[in-house]
């Protein structure tokens, strides 16, 4: 990983527009640009099964009866009836 640091104040104003361009928003002189270089591994993953299973954690309802489930569902979604204008 290499770590690059800039002063806003000292970019030539090209560079500071294609920081800017880069951010999303403008700079300020009193700023300072913290840029990370790291390298990741593009090759893929191994693959213990289809690609289409979900993972553990995406099991919330697990050992639950359909009950226990339907009152979760009944307490998280919004109905017309259950909102409050004004």
């Amino acid at each position: 990983m290499e770590t690059v640091i800039r002063n806003v104040r000292d970019l030539a104003e090209p560079d500071r527009s294609a920081a800017e361009r880069l951010v999303g928003f403008t700079l300020r002189d009193n700023q300072q640009l913290i840029i990370q270089i790291v390298s990741f591994d593009l090759a893929p993953q191994a693959s213990d099964g289809p690609g289409d299973e979900l993972p553990v954690w995406c099991n919330v309802y697990e050992g639950l009866t359909d009950g226990q489930i339907a009152d979760i569902e009944k307490a998280i979604m919004r109905t017309s009836a259950s909102r409050s204008f004004g």
